[in-house]
C-alpha cells in the first residue's frame, strides 16, 4: 500500500509541473492562428498591389517615351510593395519562433517526464515491484520465428533492446 501512495506522489508532481503545458501551447497556437489571418490579409493586399501596380507601368509604359520606374512614377506604390513584403517577412518569422519556442517547452517537459520516470522506476527497483521483463530465464514461451508457433525456452532478456534469447 505504501508503494501506491509513492506512486500517486510521484504523478500528482508530475501532473502539476505540467499542468500549465497544455495553456502555453495552446496559446502559441491561437497567437500563430492570429499571425496567420494577419499575414493572409497582408498577402492577399499584397499581391493585389502588384498587379495593378504591373498593369500601370505596362499602361503607362506604353503611353509615353522612356522608363516609367525609372523616372519615379511608381515610387510611391513600389515603397508600399516592399513594405508589405517586409509585413509578411516579419510575421513568417514570429511564427517560426513560436513554434521554436513551443518545440523548446516540450523538450522541457520530456526532458523533465524522462527524470521523473527514471526515479519512478528506481523507486520500484528498491521495493522491489519493477521487473525488467515478463519473463525469466529458463521461463517457457511461444514464439513464431517462421508460419508455426514452437515452445521455447528464455536464454536471457536484453533490457537495452527489449528483446529475448531464446532457445530449443
Amino acid at each position: 500500500m505504501a508503494n501506491a501512495s509513492a506512486s500517486t506522489v510521484f504523478l500528482e508532481d508530475y501532473l502539476e509541473h505540467i499542468a500549465t503545458l497544455p495553456n502555453e501551447i495552446r496559446r502559441n497556437l491561437e497567437l500563430m492562428r492570429d499571425l496567420d489571418k494577419e499575414s493572409s490579409k497582408v498577402s492577399k493586399d499584397l499581391e493585389d498591389s502588384e498587379k495593378k501596380i504591373v498593369s500601370d507601368i505596362k499602361r503607362k509604359g506604353n503611353k509615353q517615351k522612356g522608363n516609367a520606374i525609372e523616372e519615379g512614377l511608381f515610387a510611391a506604390p513600389l515603397e508600399d510593395i516592399q513594405i508589405k513584403r517586409q509585413k509578411v517577412q516579419q510575421t513568417a518569422d514570429e511564427k517560426v519562433q513560436i513554434a521554436g519556442q513551443m518545440i523548446a517547452d516540450c523538450d522541457i517537459y520530456m526532458e523533465k517526464l524522462d527524470g521523473e520516470l527514471a526515479k519512478f522506476e528506481e523507486f520500484l527497483r528498491t521495493s522491489g515491484d519493477f521487473s525488467t521483463s515478463a519473463a525469466s530465464p529458463g521461463d517457457q514461451m511461444a514464439a513464431k520465428p517462421d508460419d508455426e508457433w514452437i515452445l521455447t525456452r528464455v536464454k536471457e532478456y536484453n533490457i537495452q533492446t527489449g528483446t529475448y534469447t531464446l532457445i530449443d
